[in-house]
This record gives C-alpha cells, sequence and structure tokens, in this order.
C-alpha cells in the first residue's frame, strides 16, 4: 500500500482515530513493518503478552530467591485470581486502582492471543 493511499484513508477518519493512525503511519515509515504498526499482527500481541508474563515475573521474584517454576506457580494464582475476580471488577468500574501486577494481567488479558493460564505454559514463557 502507498503513502499516498493511506493519507487519503487518513483524511477520512475521525479526529480521534486518526492521531493513532498518523502514529502506525509514522512507526511504518521509520522502518516498522506496517502490520505490526497497527497492531494488526498477532505476533504483536504474543510479544506484549510474554513481555507483561515476563516483568511480572521479575516483579514477583526481585531478589532472585526463588526458582522460575515456584514463580510460574505464583504467576498461575494470579492470573486466575485476576480473572475471576479483579477484571470482572474493572470492567464495571474502569477508575479501579489496579496493582502494577495486575495492571500486567490486564495487558495480558488484551485480545489478540490465546491467555496463558497454567504454571507449565506460564513456565515455558518466562523461563
Amino acid at each position: 500500500m502507498s503513502l499516498c493511499r493511506l493519507l487519503k484513508i487518513a483524511e477520512r477518519i475521525d479526529s480521534d482515530d486518526r492521531d493513532w493512525f498518523l502514529n502506525a503511519i509514522n512507526s511504518w515509515k521509520s522502518g516498522g513493518q506496517l502490520d505490526v504498526a497497527f497492531g494488526l499482527c498477532g505476533a504483536a500481541a504474543i510479544t506484549r503478552r510474554n513481555m507483561a508474563l515476563k516483568t511480572a515475573a521479575n516483579i514477583l521474584n526481585q531478589n532472585d530467591e526463588y526458582s522460575t517454576w515456584y514463580v510460574a506457580g505464583l504467576l498461575e494464582i494470579a492470573v486466575s485470581r485476576f480473572e475471576s475476580r479483579i477484571l470482572t471488577r474493572y470492567r464495571r468500574n474502569q477508575n479501579m486502582e489496579l496493582s502494577e501486577i495486575d495492571m500486567l494481567l490486564f495487558e495480558m488479558f488484551q485480545p489478540g492471543c490465546r491467555i496463558i493460564r497454567k504454571q507449565r505454559q506460564i513456565f515455558d514463557c518466562i523461563k
């Protein structure tokens, strides 16, 4: 798709979405892939999910006192708690304050890829 065509499309977009669209075009122009720039790539969603899990694992194991397997178990419990309790309440009241771990788990629950819920899957992701 040509840049001229993308800019013509941008002219027809609402002002709220135009900024997002133009930022994606700029990202693409600076060397990124078009599908990744627009967040349409499944690989981008998987990368976001995996980075969120790894960051949560690092927060839980700041002093490297736990094994990776144990941290994966803690994350399995955290994912279950977040999905059953926190996410439901957050969707009803988006002004609710989330902890640092819960914010990372919320990122993991964004559309685009499968949710990792089991300790073994989490372990494979964070090791």
